[in-house]
């Protein structure tokens, strides 16, 4: 007996419900049904459906996703239809979710202009505009039997004649936008798409979301594809990029506003750049590794002055000058492209794990830290710490994870790097130790890994220590393990008592306060408070992996610090990224939506006083150009002749001090060496200068004064 009606159910990771549904559809003798399960090898839904068609002979084919609730007198009536309309190409039925509504399962045939509007956040933004009313029929409501453009490819009954007529499914829309495709051919052959309001069927959709929500990642990637082959199929390449482009802009409007107020937070008003004398003193070295006359393994010594900081810093710089041009100004800019890439994968890797809301304010709290801006402004070691702690803990997760050679190899590499930046991350080599314990099967096969790994993150320093009997690494881990035992009283100097303890914990939240608000207690007091009530509610709950590493980081670097005894600001760059993801779950457990607003409008009343602040006062930084005037004056005034620069300053203590001015000296030509003419550089304005035969010059809160011949100077 020939079949009349062959019925396809599509099957991802629910084949159990695509057979009780089969089992269901199956009791008509002129009905055939099969399923084609895409869970092994997942080949697209139209691809499937084809499938499905060429395996079956029925006259009408009906197509269902297998989560789809349908009756066989509600497929009857669908038939029913067909055969008394023979202009109908395409059948819906009306969609019940599973609270019992009617769900909006057909539009109008989108245009790149309607699109533009009825797809985008102006929808959101103005929901009863007439473009959006007209696209998604909201003047009808689907209580009647009519003709659409589009109807749900969830279940859709066509003829098997007019679709090989069309050619079936396009096999190019992997999933997502087959139906627009499919019923805009029907229509080219001149068919009609009909909704009918007698056929209902449920669309619970359970198992679709949590799919979904499960691979969010591949199934906004394949939509957005889908999205675009259709319009570019109908409308032409040009139209299709510049449709996505502004759709891709609007969808992702969290992610890109972050991206513009971070850049924009570090890069206006660069006339007003802090150019300390470490920075001059890293950006001499920089030159110089340019300039093939040296190649550093060492940064500038650390608050330890026996240990050195990693030479990244210096490579960064010089990265910047080769790319950039030798300017004073390089630096700053890819630091800020640099650091605003770090908050944006934050709250990519956020948003996965947390959600939208959630995700973006916790990156927006670390994009307008006025502490994370400033650095970012005078690139030197801390700039990069967050930025890199993240890299670091995402390397943790995919070992956890993965568990492959190479989440084993990134992860002690990223550890490695990250320490290249800022020693004072040592106690974050904790976690690294604790993951290699809880996966040490995995260590233990992949050793090799673990080997290279260390061995290319700490290569700098073990070049070093080849030829200065391990002063760095052996001495840094042997310094760090005598003041962990010291804290236990055996050293008195180094003992931790209830006053020091004290002292330590009040400068420790002077720092923190800089990285959430200027000054402001409140706002770190607040972000506390959210912080500990996500970690309360969930106690019973497992954390995300980047929330379970910024808490036990944040554990470990305030042990160090304790341990330290010297709160500095080296120890807090990473805090305002533990904050971050601490702050940004702390939201995501808040069910109140009244609360979860008035979270939302403080975090952005925060961030834009911090940002005005910052701006009204120049970033706290006087302006570089009278540094830039001064020293081009120096290099005209010394004619070609060696220069050398001298300070009586407060900070002349440190011999850094005046290598800001040493920089600016040599990329405008200055000859900096022994001898020549000798410039005595004053930062400040009540310094007293030495009595001698001088020509003073002075630019804003820059005073040069040149010792003249006959003038004695005591250097």
């Amino acid at each position: 007996m020939k079949k009349l009606l062959s019925i396809v159910i599509v099957s991802y990771k629910n084949f159990a419900q695509a057979q009780v549904l089969k089992r269901n559809l199956s009791k008509e003798k002129r009905w055939e049904c099969v399923i084609v399960d895409n869970t092994v090898h997942n080949r697209g839904y139209g691809t499937a459906c084809n499938e499905g068609a060429r395996q079956t002979h029925g006259e009408y084919l009906l197509f269902l996703n297998a989560d789809v609730e349908i009756t066989i007198p509600v497929v009857k009536k669908m038939l029913e239809y067909m055969q008394k309309h023979k202009n109908v190409g395409v059948v819906g039925p009306q969609f019940l979710n599973a609270e019992g509504n009617i769900e909006q399962s057909s539009t109008k045939l989108p245009t790149p202009s309607v699109a533009a509007v009825a797809l985008s956040f102006l929808n959101r933004l103005f929901p009863h505009n007439a473009v959006s009313k007209n696209y998604w029929l909201k003047t009808w409501d689907r209580k009647t039997t009519r003709e659409v453009n589009v109807i749900s490819g969830a279940a859709m009954l066509v003829r098997r004649n007019d679709f090989i007529r069309i050619g079936g499914f396009d096999h190019q829309f992997f999933l997502y936008w087959e139906e627009f495709d499919l019923c805009a051919r029907m229509k080219q052959i001149g068919k009609r798409v009909v909704f009918l309001v007698d056929a209902q069927a449920y669309h619970p959709r359970q198992v679709s979301i949590r799919l979904a929500q499960r691979e969010g990642v591949e199934t906004r990637r394949y939509f957005t594809q889908s999205r675009f082959r259709y319009f570019k199929k109908y409308f032409g390449f040009i139209q299709a990029v510049l449709l996505e482009s502004w759709l891709t802009v609007t969808e992702q409007w969290r992610l890109f506003s972050l991206l513009a107020l971070s850049f924009f937070l570090r890069t206006y008003d660069l006339l007003h750049i802090p150019v300390i004398g470490d920075v001059g003193r890293d950006y001499l070295r920089a030159l110089s590794l340019l300039r093939f006359q040296s190649f550093d393994l060492l940064g500038i010594p650390s608050s330890i002055p026996r240990f050195a900081q990693g030479p990244l810093n210096i490579w960064f710089d010089a990265l910047s000058f080769l790319f950039g041009g030798v300017s004073v100004f390089a630096p700053p800019l890819f630091a800020a492209v640099l650091t605003t890439m770090g908050i944006g994968l934050l709250y990519v890797l956020l948003e996965k794990r947390i959600g939208k809301t959630p995700a973006f304010l916790g990156a927006l709290l670390m994009a307008g830290s006025p502490m994370e801006i400033i650095h970012s402004r005078m690139p030197f070691y801390l700039f990069a710490v967050p930025v890199f702690t993240l890299l670091y803990f995402f390397a943790l997760e995919r070992m956890e994870t993965v568990k492959t050679r190479w989440s084993v190899f990134f992860a002690v590499l990223s550890f490695g790097v990250l320490f290249q930046w800022e020693l004072a991350v040592i106690p974050l080599s904790g976690l690294l130790v604790w993951q290699g314990v809880k996966q040490r099967n995995i260590c233990l096969k992949y050793w090799k890994s673990v080997f290279f790994g260390a061995v290319l993150g700490f290569l700098p320093q073990i070049l070093y220590d080849l030829t200065h009997r391990c002063t760095q690494l052996c001495g840094l881990v042997a310094w760090a393990g005598y003041r962990t035992v010291a804290i236990t009283g055996f050293d008195a100097r180094h003992g931790v008592t209830v006053n020091t303890f004290t002292t330590t914990l009040i400068a420790s939240a002077e720092q923190l306060k800089k990285l959430i608000g200027w000054n402001e207690y409140i706002s770190l007091i607040g972000v506390g408070i959210i912080i500990l009530f996500g970690l309360y509610v969930s106690r019973k709950r497992r954390l995300p992996h980047l929330v379970l590493y910024s808490l036990l980081g944040f554990i470990l670097m305030g042990i160090g610090v304790v341990i330290h005894g010297s709160p500095s600001e080296a120890y807090f760059p990473q805090f305002s990224l533990f904050l971050a993801i601490l702050f940004g779950y702390g939201v995501s457990r808040i069910t109140s939506k009244y609360v979860r607003w008035l979270v939302i409008l403080g975090i952005v009343v925060l961030i834009a006083k911090n940002g005005t602040l910052l701006i009204q006062n120049h970033f706290y930084t006087s302006s570089i150009v009278n540094s830039i005037e001064a020293a081009q004056w120096v290099v005209r005034d010394a004619s070609g002749q060696p220069i050398r620069f001298v300070s009586y300053d407060t900070g002349a203590v440190f011999p850094t001090y005046v290598d800001s001015m040493r920089f600016l000296s040599t990329i405008r030509g200055g000859r900096i060496g022994d001898g020549g003419v000798l410039y005595i550089v004053s930062f400040e304005k009540d310094v007293v200068l030495p009595s001698v035969d001088v020509e003073k010059r002075v630019f804003g809160d820059v005073t040069i004064v040149k010792n003249l011949v006959g003038g004695t100077v005591i250097e």
